[in-house]
Order: structure tokens, then C-alpha cells, then sequence
């Protein structure tokens, strides 16, 4: 499936970029019946308007979800009708970022931040022996080649059934070295309950559930690659979040939330308790509830340190 979620990724890369941006908790959705999607993605949904053809994508609800009302459920079905069958795999059961306009398809979604892994929650039931796997890749458009440069790609992928909600753990994304401060005006994810390396492969049946997508911390050229120095409290927050960086040169810190969209800028402040301890205060009170990314810098906006932290509501 790796290979084909990359030439996937390629085949949308002369329209990407300007589709709407994808919800990641899966609460916003769009359209109804067979051909309801979650907002900013499209799936195999857009057969059912060929008669014949199965609804992929499903609006799950407790107890199939993590937080919230809803989760995104992908289920592998026949296309009984393939329109295109040399791109269209058939079984499917996929779903990716993107929307239409008119009849234009724009795959991924503007993105401009380098975050340093992404996570999320599943379960996943394979029908048989099948994978489950999720691509990320990360674009900046070149004028010069007038194609697209990767800046970096992530991939994770498992064959186990998983019966309750599982956290991935932090999912790395590899960057590439000829672009090491280079920012991307592209994301793209794809999300697939099946199949291997061909448009054939994949077993009808299989589910995957996913919620609560995020990306967090940072990949820059003088990034210092943990959190130490720093204590961040409360966490979960509220109304507000406190940002004490135990590091001579910040200055600032800048709070992201899980598209990589800039939502906070505070300057740090000298403490009484140490020369080289800053603090701030994050105003959090207009935060969706989620995981939200950090960032300290020094004056030079070089990035000290970096982690996350969770609003609840």
C-alpha cells in the first residue's frame, strides 16, 4: 500500500494545495446518506453515486469513538462499478484529504509548519490476513522544476486486530536533508483499512476506526530535538496554560494547533526563581479542546525546545 499511497500522493500533486482544511477530531462532516464524508476528505463515498456501488466511509458514534460524538469508520467494500480502474482499487476502503470544486479535485490541504511526528487513535479489524496503514507527506511547490519538492513523509502500517481505542504513539516524520529549513505550503494524509501494493489487493470486510488526528512538535535546523527544561502546567488545561522555560536565550513561545496553524504568540518573561528560568502564560479559554503543539525560541527565532499540551472542556 506504501507504493500505492505514493503514487497516490504524486498523481494529486499538480492540484494540490487551497482544498479546504480537513477536520481532525472527526466532528465536522459534510453531505448525507452514502455519500456523507468528514469535512476536508474524500473517500470511496463518491462511488455510491454510481448505482450499485457501496458506501466505504461511515459517521461512528459511541462506543466506536475516542472523544467527542464522532469517529471515522473505514470499511473495504466491492466497487461493483470502477469508473477508472487503472487508479480506482477496487476493493476500497480508503479515505485522504482533499475536496472538490465543481469537478476539479484538489488533493491535501495548506499547510506552512515542519511538525516533527503525528499521532492519532484506532482500532482496526482485519476480514483475514490485512494492513491497515496511514501515509503523510508534506509539499512546497517549486517554480523553478514547476513540480513539487517532498520536504518530508511519515508511514505507519499494522496487520493486529485491535478491539479498543490505541494510541500510535508519536508517528516521525522523516524530513528531507535537501531541504532542512525549508517550509511546505502542503499536507496530505491518507487513511486505509486494507490492501498491500496493488489496486487489487485487500480484503472486503476490513474496518478501521480513526479519531483525534494530530501533528506536534517541530523539525527545524537548530531545533533542540526534547522538552527538557521546561514545565508546562496545568496540563490538561482550561482557561490558561503556564510555559516556564528553564533556558537562558528564550524569548518567546508560540503555541500551534494540530494542522501547524500559528493560534498563540506570548513573550517570556524573567522569573524571580532562577537567572535563566522564563515564563508565560498562555490564554487558553477560546481553545477547542484537543492537543495542541508548542514552540519556545530565542530572539533570533532559532527553536529551544518544543512539546504538547491538551485543553478539555
Amino acid at each position: 500500500m506504501k507504493k500505492l499511497f505514493l503514487s497516490l500522493s504524486l498523481s494529486c500533486a499538480a492540484v494540490c494545495a487551497f482544498a479546504q482544511t480537513p477536520t481532525w477530531n472527526f466532528e465536522g462532516w459534510t453531505g448525507s446518506g452514502p455519500v456523507i464524508e468528514p469535512i476536508g476528505w474524500i473517500s470511496g463515498n463518491v462511488l455510491t453515486m454510481i448505482p450499485g456501488n457501496k458506501q466505504s466511509v461511515f459517521q461512528a458514534t459511541a462506543p466506536d469513538i475516542h472523544g467527542g460524538t464522532y469517529a471515522m469508520k473505514i470499511v473495504t467494500v466491492d466497487v461493483v462499478i470502477n469508473p477508472d480502474p487503472t487508479t480506482t482499487p477496487d476493493p476500497i476502503g480508503f479515505v485522504f484529504t482533499g475536496s472538490f470544486s465543481g469537478i476539479t479535485f484538489k488533493g491535501g490541504f495548506p499547510f506552512t509548519a515542519r511538525p516533527a511526528s503525528a499521532e492519532f487513535w484506532y482500532k482496526y479489524a482485519p476480514s483475514g490476513v490485512d494492513t491497515a496503514s496511514v501515509f503523510i507527506w508534506l509539499t512546497k511547490w517549486n517554480a523553478t522544476t514547476v513540480s513539487r519538492d517532498t520536504i518530508a513523509w511519515g508511514y505507519w502500517e499494522t496487520s493486529a486486530t485491535v478491539n479498543a481505542f490505541t494510541y500510535t504513539g508519536p508517528l516521525t516524520l522523516v524530513y528531507n536533508a535537501s531541504f532542512p529549513t525549508t517550509l511546505p505550503d502542503t499536507a496530505g494524509v491518507i487513511f486505509s483499512a486494507t490492501g498491500s501494493d496493488c489496486l487489487t489487493c485487500g480484503n472486503i470486510g476490513s474496518t478501521l476506526w480513526v479519531d483525534d488526528v494530530t501533528f506536534s512538535g517541530w523539525n527545524g535546523i537548530n531545533e533542540h530535538p526534547s522538552s527538557n527544561g521546561m514545565i508546562v502546567f496545568p496540563n490538561p488545561a482550561n482557561e490558561y496554560v503556564t510555559i516556564i522555560a528553564d533556558v537562558y536565550d528564550a524569548s518567546s513561545v508560540i503555541a500551534y494547533d494540530v494542522t501547524g496553524k500559528i493560534i498563540s504568540s506570548t513573550a517570556l518573561k524573567q522569573t524571580m526563581s532562577g537567572i535563566s528560568r522564563k515564563e508565560g502564560v498562555i490564554n487558553t479559554s477560546t481553545f477547542s479542546a484537543g492537543l495542541y503543539s508548542y514552540a519556545v525560541f530565542d530572539e533570533r527565532g532559532n527553536t529551544l525546545r518544543n512539546g504538547k499540551f491538551n485543553v478539555v472542556r
